[in-house]
C-alpha cells in the first residue's frame, strides 16, 4: 500500500510506499491515514506512473447487494487475507451535491490481498471493472490513480487461512485494448 504524508489535500498527489508486515499493520494505515492500494513510481499519484498493486480496494457507498454482513461472509469462505473499515459515513444518511438522499447503510471498503502483483495499468483497470461489476460497488475504484480517505473503524482483518483460493489477477483478454478504443 502507499499512503500520503498529510491529510491535506494539497498532500494527495505525494504517496510514500510502505509494506506493512501483516494485515493488522494494513488496517492500521487504512485506519491513520489518506492511503492508496496502488503504488506509484516516484510517490507521485497519476495514472502514467502506476508502478503495481497487489491489493483489491472496493468502496461500498449505496444500498446494494453488499453489506458489512456479505463481505464478512466473502472473505470468510474465500478465506482471503483482508480488511474491512467503515467510512465516515457508515450509517449516515447522504445528500449528494446534486440534492439526492441516500438512506443510510452500510458504508465500508473491502480490501483483500490478490495472489501476485498487477504491475499493468491496463491488467490493473480491467481486473477492477470486473470486481466492481461482481461486488456491484463504486465504479471509481477502477482508477489507477485512486486513494482512500482513512476508515473510521476496522470491523475485521485477518490473514486468511492459506488453503490456495486467493483472487487472481486475470489477463487481458486479446481484444481488449482495441474493443476500448
Amino acid at each position: 500500500v502507499s499512503r500520503s504524508h498529510s491529510r491535506e489535500a494539497r498532500h494527495h498527489t505525494e504517496f510514500n510506499r510502505v509494506d506493512p508486515p501483516n494485515m493488522g499493520a494494513i488496517a492500521e494505515v487504512v485506519k491513520s491515514s489518506v492511503w492508496s492500494p496502488i503504488i506509484w513510481k516516484g510517490g507521485e499519484r497519476k495514472k502514467a506512473n502506476f508502478g503495481g498493486s497487489r491489493i483489491v480496494a472496493l468502496d461500498f457507498d449505496k444500498p446494494g447487494p453488499y453489506g458489512l454482513a456479505e463481505a464478512l461472509e466473502f472473505v470468510r469462505e474465500w478465506g482471503l487475507a483482508h480488511v474491512i473499515g467503515t467510512t465516515k459515513s457508515h450509517q449516515k444518511r447522504k445528500v449528494s451535491p446534486s440534492g439526492e438522499i441516500q438512506p443510510a447503510c452500510d458504508r465500508f471498503r473491502l480490501l483483500f490481498v490478490a495472489r501476485t502483483w498487477v504491475k499493468d495499468l491496463s491488467t490493473y483497470e480491467f481486473n477492477m471493472t470486473e470486481a466492481v461489476e461482481m461486488f456491484s460497488c463504486d465504479p471509481s475504484c477502477t482508477d489507477g490513480a485512486r486513494f482512500f480517505y482513512p476508515c473510521q473503524e476496522i470491523i475485521s482483518h485477518g490473514p486468511g487461512h492459506g488453503d490456495g483460493r486467493s483472487w487472481v489477477w486475470a489477463p487481458l483478454p486479446p481484444d481488449y485494448l482495441t474493443a476500448e478504443e
